[in-house]
């Protein structure tokens, strides 16, 4: 069946339907239709500088919109009705209209509805809907007009600022928002939508029916497989992708002043040392602070930390994210510190440093864990592992396989010949790829 055909057949069927039909109706089959010739891959345009520009625009794509306006079929609407305009910030950009005329865009040009934008590699634009709402169009994106309003973002990234309302659609979904509003709409070369909310809370809905809420400094990735639920989980029991990055910061900010701690006790630095501990313990409990501020962390509600111990903190962590690795490295923190305080005074131990920075904090540990129980011991073998990734990180820096590979070598032979050493290295095994296991295990055959 070509496109005529599909044109007279949809014609028909909306003049069979039944009148009283809202305008929210019109607008979701409009869309639904647009979703799905969105992912045909047709014969396109060929437009003005086209070598800028890092995708083809889509015949048919333009065909439903025109044919959507043209017949009537928007409410109170006939022909192409102006539609805000764009503004030209840098780069290329062009407007392809009516489906053969192409408009190099210098400065603003007023914009109809059906219109196909097009931003160059490097390029940038701004549509602008006074009433309504204005959206910045990244470096290789490409976007239609569907109506004073509304945008649908074929691919690329949109940065949007809504005043009083507006909606951003995608094949995957679309964005409401309420005024004031701020968000981003990203729709990757896959067809994967992310909404990211920036200010306010906005309304992501997929085209089965399903929707969600995002609150401020949250986002959501839409796939073909994502189904939305209306049921979010309340701010009080979630916590933003921020807030997470706060409290893994916080996490290793303590680890490191408890094991700087430890390195000035044996440095007969005691005075610092206890300094050293009691900033590891603020440190820790300051993460109090993190799960009631607000998710965007733009307003930090302050707590009495001195009112809170360690396993307050444990305790907020596990009610919010039960099942994140940042629970289980807060309780060996706070094993860590209470070991530490508990046994400061009886470490008579000496650790010479090897000049492997990852080793000779994995070996700290291991002296602390000496004090411990099991459990506590294995809670400790948590962040004894974080030190194998370190040295891993530090080997695979290096771009080049044969820097790695002398890297690796340079730092082995600066560690000591003894099972602590060959136990550390075992777990920095596990974590190479095969041909540096491979030759790790090699030479610690020879070294050990």
């Amino acid at each position: 069946m070509g496109f005529e055909d599909l044109e007279i057949l949809l014609k028909t069927l909306f003049q069979k339907a039944r009148k009283g039909k809202n305008a929210e109706i019109k607008r979701r089959v409009r869309l639904q239709v647009m979703e799905a010739f969105s992912n045909r891959e047709t014969e396109s345009v060929v437009p003005l500088f086209g070598h800028f520009f890092a995708k083809k625009s889509s015949r048919w794509a333009f065909a439903v919109v025109s044919f959507f306006v043209l017949f009537n079929i928007l409410p109170n609407n006939i022909g192409l009705l102006s539609a805000g305009q764009v503004k030209l910030k840098h780069g290329v950009v062009e407007v392809i209209r009516g489906g053969n005329e192409v408009i190099l865009v210098t400065d603003y040009l007023k914009l109809k509805k059906g219109d196909l934008i097009r931003v160059g590699n490097n390029g940038e634009a701004e549509i602008i809907f006074p009433d309504s709402f204005s959206s910045v169009a990244k470096s290789q994106t490409e976007l239609r007009v569907l109506d004073e309003d509304s945008l649908f973002l074929i691919n690329g990234k949109l940065e949007n600022q809504i005043f009083t309302e507006g909606e951003v659609s995608t094949n995957r979904g679309f964005v409401k928002s309420m005024p004031g509003a701020s968000f981003q709409v990203i729709v990757s070369k896959s067809g994967e939508t992310s909404v990211i909310s920036e200010e306010k809370q906005i309304v992501v809905s997929d085209w089965k029916n399903g929707e969600t809420v995002l609150e401020a400094g949250n986002q959501v990735r839409l796939s073909s497989d994502t189904v939305l639920v209306n049921e979010n989980m309340p701010t009080d029991l979630s916590l933003s992708m921020s807030q997470l990055k706060t409290i893994e910061a916080k996490e290793i900010i303590t680890r490191s002043k408890v094991l700087t701690a430890l390195e000035n006790y044996l440095d007969n630095n005691e005075t610092q040392a206890r300094k050293d501990l009691a900033s590891a313990r603020k440190s820790f409990l300051s993460i109090m602070n993190v799960p009631s501020s607000s998710r965007n962390l733009k307003i930090i509600k302050r707590k009495d930390l001195d009112s809170f111990t360690p396993s307050d903190v444990v305790k907020i962590l596990e009610e919010k994210i039960p099942d994140s690795s940042l629970v289980t490295e807060a309780k060996a923190l706070e094993v860590l510190m209470s070991l530490t305080e508990q046994n400061i005074d009886r470490l008579g131990f000496v650790v010479k440093k090897s000049g492997v920075r990852s080793f000779d904090s994995y070996v700290l540990l291991d002296r602390i864990a000496a004090f411990g129980n099991g459990k506590q011991k294995r809670l400790i073998d948590v962040l004894k592992q974080k030190y194998a990734v370190a040295f891993l990180q530090k080997v695979q820096d290096e771009e080049l396989r044969i820097d790695q590979i002398s890297k690796l070598s340079q730092e082995i032979s600066k560690l000591p010949r003894t099972e602590l050493a060959m136990e550390f290295l075992e777990k920095v095994q596990d974590l190479f790829a095969p041909d540096l296991a491979e030759m790790l295990e090699e030479k610690m055959d020879k070294v050990f």
